[in-house]
């Protein structure tokens, strides 16, 4: 059994449940108003469209597709990023060496994988601290001016059965220490490194201070869904930031104008969901 510690300066609060330390963590992103991405992402970014259901979704098309930085040589200027620090806390507990491989996989990416080197069985506590934490959301007033004026309409065709990525949150700095039994930590190297984790060739990472294993490729962690309609002509905004009964919960911004909920959206109290193929789900999304 391994002993895992948590620690988030600068990101967010991570109460440790003994029984199930990721569940833990999805809850903690869940009180910050996002929803969890199960796979942290390195590219899904805001403007990413998805269909499918809250377990399993499907990516529909790339952030730059239908919400492009520029159109036509001209800025569009509807993305903003914000840093972001929230407190943090940390805690210990026994789990087993799964339960820590899949604390280790929060730095994957594309580029490669992590698994149990043969070494590993020296390890009892692991150490992992997030930073660097950003917000990646939309400027609703651009949004609207882009989807009404440059947006294709392929593009609003797509958008008006699915769903996009319309704030995020990304991290940016992923470093893991190692203790032993004694509660030293465990001085690396790149070949204690590789006695300790299989680590991909293409999986970028540093030795930092001798001890600690650093990853910074940015990972998305958290996410709010938008949806636009073709029947409001780019009038209406409405967010997820929650899943109920694996289906995602629509409230309006009620960014521009009031007026009545769209017609994919009818049957939905603002804030609740119920059981209909009006929602954002493989009913809908891939009819």
């Amino acid at each position: 059994m391994k002993k895992l510690s948590y620690q988030f300066p600068l990101l967010f609060l991570l109460l440790i449940s003994a029984c199930n330390p990721m569940k833990q963590l999805y809850k903690e992103i869940n009180k910050m108003g996002y929803i969890e991405y199960k796979t942290p992402l390195e590219h899904s970014g805001i403007g990413t469209i998805i269909g499918g259901s809250p377990k399993s979704f499907a990516l529909m098309a790339p952030p730059q597709e239908c919400f492009p930085d520029h159109v036509d040589g001209q800025d569009t200027n509807i993305r903003f990023i914000d840093k972001t620090t929230l407190p943090s806390k940390s805690k210990k507990i026994t789990v087993s060496a799964d339960v820590a491989l899949e604390i280790l996989k929060l730095a994957e990416t594309t580029d490669g994988t992590i698994g149990i080197g043969a070494g590993f069985n020296s390890v009892t506590t692991v150490s992992l601290e997030m930073s660097e934490a950003t917000v990646e959301y939309f400027n609703a007033i651009k949004l609207e001016n882009h989807y009404k004026q440059s947006m294709a309409d392929e593009c609003k065709q797509l958008l008006d059965v699915g769903a996009f990525i319309y704030q995020a949150l990304r991290v940016g700095k992923l470093k893991y220490s190692f203790y032993n039994e004694n509660g030293a930590q465990i001085k690396l190297s790149l070949d204690k490194i590789s006695e300790l984790l299989d680590i991909s060739l293409n999986l970028g990472y540093s030795v930092e201070n001798g001890a600690n294993l650093v990853f910074e490729k940015p990972h998305y962690m958290g996410y709010q869904l938008g949806r636009m309609r073709l029947e409001d002509h780019g009038l209406g905004l409405w967010r997820s930031t929650k899943v109920k009964r694996n289906k995602w919960v629509w409230e309006s911004l009620n960014v521009f104008i009031g007026h009545s909920l769209p017609v994919g959206l009818r049957g939905l109290t603002q804030g609740e969901t119920k059981n209909t193929d009006n929602n954002i789900d493989r009913h809908s999304l891939f009819r």
